[in-house]
């Protein structure tokens, strides 16, 4: 079996409020199961000021189309499984099936992997 080698790109924006943040393709398997970890994080944590990330960070004509929410992923909430005691981490975890290691190690090489060719 050859493995498929891809180019990444990441697409860089700021924010009118001084945010910096990235669009940046990762693998199926990651995102599958980093899709479960942030749909178990948006129902189970508390969210800033009460605001559902979902829907809070979609524009109104987004809003009529709900098939695209479920192709991006939002780092901010994400990042905060990092955060997360060793065993609430092993309970999400668990709870979609894998570990909570791998998820830590998908979040880690994601973010080195844009961030790596900047340094």
């Amino acid at each position: 079996h050859r493995k498929t080698t891809f180019v990444k790109q990441t697409l860089w924006y700021t924010s009118l409020d001084g945010g910096l943040g990235f669009f940046a393709p990762i693998e199926e398997n990651v995102f599958r199961r980093l899709m479960g970890v942030y749909n178990k994080m948006i129902v189970s944590m508390p969210q800033v000021a009460g605001l559902n990330p979902l829907e809070y960070r979609m524009r109104a004509s987004e809003k009529m189309n709900r098939s695209r929410r479920n192709t991006v992923l939002d780092g901010d909430v994400l990042y905060r499984f990092l955060g997360l005691e060793e065993g609430l981490q092993s309970g999400i975890a668990s709870q979609l099936g894998t570990e909570a290691r791998k998820v830590r190690k998908d979040l880690v090489s994601t973010y080195y992997s844009v961030l790596d060719p900047l340094w």
